[in-house]
């Protein structure tokens, strides 16, 4: 399959690209190499590609944001919240970081943080809480 080529596209890539010497394009083959492992339904090297990226570079919002959604979908809505929480304390109006941190304080029980967020988002990004709506319904 055209996932599987480029999975292994992409970990001969990596063996090529070396620590601190390619670090921005390490991180980057690592968040897609977390891409395509999840779309072949590979969650352990999913996790493992983005844990690596993470621990390479914490501020990634990508991968911090990748993290967020494979815990939450575990059932990992703690360690979830942790990497959405980086999210946004990088980019505090993030708008996937606020619909994530919203969805997340929702399941946790946490209805008024939940709302307090989603309206955030609402002011902040308009447009990007509009096109929730109608493609998922209401908040």
């Amino acid at each position: 399959s055209q996932w599987a080529t480029a999975r292994d596209t992409l970990l001969r890539t990596l063996a090529m690209a070396q620590s601190h010497v390619h670090q921005l394009e390490r991180v980057e083959l690592l968040n897609d190499l977390g891409v395509v492992c999840l779309r072949l339904g590979d969650k352990p090297a999913a996790r493992s590609a983005w844990t690596t990226a993470a621990t390479e570079a914490p501020d990634h919002v990508g991968v911090q944001l990748n993290l967020t959604v494979l815990e939450a979908e575990a059932g990992n809505l703690p360690v979830a919240l942790k990497h959405v929480d980086d999210v946004l304390r990088l980019e505090p109006d993030h708008p996937l970081g606020l619909l994530f941190l919203a969805r997340l304080e929702r399941q946790l029980g946490r209805r008024e943080e939940a709302l307090a967020t989603w309206q955030r988002l609402v002011l902040v990004h308009p447009a990007y809480a509009d096109s929730v709506v109608r493609n998922f319904g209401p908040f």
